[in-house]
């Protein structure tokens, strides 16, 4: 956690120097140095658990974003998925590779989903393509993205066409101690 808040200065540091210096000598290596601290800020907490879609049926799971990792070529997000009914009952989602994602960062920048995980064996799929999980269970998902830009702080995933999930959250920023 200390080497978190200690990156979480750094970038602070180097954003405030490239508002006070945008064509200073220096501003094109803070920049490049800005970009590699953000590549390593990672969420520190977990968000809270949303409907994968906007009515809250009980059949659909909840979701969220576990992780984020910032690489050169693209962003990579570790998406948890559970089925939370109380009564047993299964709960049943689009899959990823079949109905893709996009991120909307805080800048309203759009990036499109590269790459899906594909789900695990033990997943079964309805007649109708959906992955079916079973009550109590959490899948867990590595979806890739077009590579966040640096002034990106946050974002939301959600499906690309059929948008009824509601949005999966996530920060790069720490919170507060």
């Amino acid at each position: 956690m200390a080497a978190q808040r200690s990156i979480e200065v750094a970038i602070q540091q180097l954003e405030a120097y490239l508002r006070e210096n945008p064509n200073a000598p220096r501003a094109s290596t803070a920049r490049q140095q800005l970009e590699v601290l953000m590549s390593l800020s990672v969420s520190a907490s977990r968000p809270e658990w949303v409907k994968m879609d906007a009515i809250g049926l009980l059949e659909i799971p909840e979701w969220r974003v576990a992780s984020v990792e910032g690489l050169t070529d693209k962003t990579r997000l570790s998406v948890e998925i559970r089925c939370d009914r109380h009564d047993g009952g299964d709960c049943w989602f689009l899959p990823f590779d079949r109905a893709p994602l996009v991120l909307v960062d805080n800048t309203g920048q759009y990036y499109p989903m590269t790459e899906s995980e594909r789900l695990p064996s033990s997943v079964r799929h309805r007649a109708d393509g959906q992955a079916v999980i079973t009550s109590g269970r959490i899948v867990n998902l590595t979806v890739a993205f077009a590579p966040l830009a640096a002034r990106s702080v946050s974002g939301e995933i959600y499906y690309r066409n059929n948008n009824q999930a509601k949005p999966a959250r996530f920060s790069l920023l720490l919170p507060p101690k």
